[in-house]
């Protein structure tokens, strides 16, 4: 009677068809990761401009902090917020970073939370560059 199973061979063409599969799996993965990071930065970027635009329309100015679009600044009569609930961060639990140079710019310096970067260290602003 003969006996039945698998070679070593078959079991190991089985276990390098799933390390291969395995490994595809997870580049994309890590791939959708990145892509969904970066995209929920643009989301809290868009959110604070809407706030900062609100805060122009009722204050007659922009604000000087992002502290001011959550709480009543000192001098402003026509202040109708909160605009925010929160200080936004970033993915990465940072403070995103705020400017007032006329016109505010808003920053994520992504996840090495340095200036300058490429792919998920890559700094974005608002207004974009």
């Amino acid at each position: 009677m003969a006996r039945r199973g698998f070679t070593l061979v078959e079991l190991m063409v089985v276990i390098a068809i799933i390390g291969l599969l395995a490994s595809i799996v997870t580049v994309s993965v890590i791939e959708q990761v990145e892509g969904a990071t970066q995209e929920k930065v643009r989301v809290d970027l868009r959110g604070i401009e809407d706030a900062a635009i609100l805060f122009k329309v009722h204050a007659g100015r922009w604000p000087a902090s992002l502290d001011e679009l959550r709480a009543r600044p000192g001098g402003v009569r026509r202040w109708n917020g909160p605009y925010l609930s929160a200080t936004p961060e970033d993915p990465w639990g940072r403070p995103y970073a705020y400017e007032l140079r006329g016109r505010p710019r808003i920053t994520c310096y992504g996840a090495d939370g340095a200036p300058g970067g490429e792919g998920e260290a890559a700094d974005l602003s608002w207004p974009a560059d």
